[in-house]
């Protein structure tokens, strides 16, 4: 007589050992993806970084009258802006612990800093709102008004 094996048998002999090849496979592989993920997502960020910085509009001025200075930031669109939001409180929040990169004279960096993100239906307004050296005021303290140039004008509670 002949034996054998049974075709369930050779088939669950076949399953254990991929089983197996695939445990033996998938442990060194678990390092290599979570750093590819790693890579992957530090590229992602800084390319979000990067379209925010070419996609956005700059400009600043100093307002004397306030004692402050102004960094603007215009896009042209709202959902621009909706997406770019956390990459500008990221940018103020920088602006507010470094901003010499950020004037065109070192010496304003004593002054309390803002930015201002403009899009067409909406003003958001960044700063840290800590009180300055013109007398206690701040931007959170002050009602703001938008002349159609976007200079920004305040008027004291």
């Amino acid at each position: 007589m002949h034996l054998t094996p049974m075709p369930s048998a050779l088939l669950a002999r076949r399953l254990r050992s991929r089983l197996w090849c695939q445990k033996q496979v998938g442990a060194g592989d678990r390092g290599r993806s979570a750093l590819a993920l790693l890579i992957s997502t530090g590229i992602l960020i800084a390319l979000y970084l990067a379209s925010y910085y070419l996609v956005t509009e700059r400009d600043s001025s100093r307002a004397r009258g306030v004692g402050m200075y102004f960094h603007y930031r215009f896009l042209k669109h709202d959902l621009l802006a909706t997406i770019f939001l956390p990459a500008a409180w990221l940018e103020s929040e920088i602006i507010q612990i470094y901003p010499q990169p950020f004037l065109p004279d070192p010496s304003w960096a004593a002054e309390p800093q803002a930015l201002i993100f403009q899009s067409p239906h909406q003003n958001i307004h960044f700063s840290s709102g800590l009180p300055n050296s013109t007398g206690g005021r701040d931007l959170m303290s002050s009602k703001y008004i938008h002349d159609e140039n976007g200079n920004v004008f305040t008027i004291q509670k």
